[in-house]
């Protein structure tokens, strides 16, 4: 039977919004998964499906608390919450400032796991 391996690292001191302890670890999986979401917020947009952007930004949500990045969650909630409304205008915003700031802190923990992960290739 396989066995699944969990990465740990330690958390930057700019991802630790929550009050994480400087040497609490967490799994890399979990930054993958944020990783992935944030990475299917533009092609949701592209294709106009509301409901893919607030189950999606419900995942960022939950993830980002579980990390202790409290101001991203706060962040994706909102994007959830517009998703569900008639203003693209304000919705486009909120998902462009929720990818910027979520790859921002993401690459950061990355950064911060001494190189042993290179983080996500740059998007073109």
């Amino acid at each position: 039977m396989a066995q699944d391996i969990i990465v740990r690292l330690r958390l930057p001191v700019s991802a630790r919004q929550g009050g994480r302890n400087m040497n609490e670890e967490i799994p890399l999986v979990l930054l993958d998964d944020l990783a992935l979401k944030l990475a299917e917020i533009s092609p949701a947009w592209s294709a106009g499906r509301s409901d893919l952007l607030v189950s999606l930004s419900r995942g960022i949500t939950a993830i980002s608390d579980q990390l202790g990045l409290h101001d991203l969650a706060a962040l994706a909630d909102s994007a959830g919450r517009l998703a569900g409304r008639d203003d693209p205008a304000a919705l486009a915003a909120r998902l462009a400032r929720l990818v910027r700031m979520g790859e921002a802190e993401v690459q950061a923990c990355w950064i911060a796991s001494d190189g042993n992960r290179s983080g996500p290739a740059p998007r073109g």
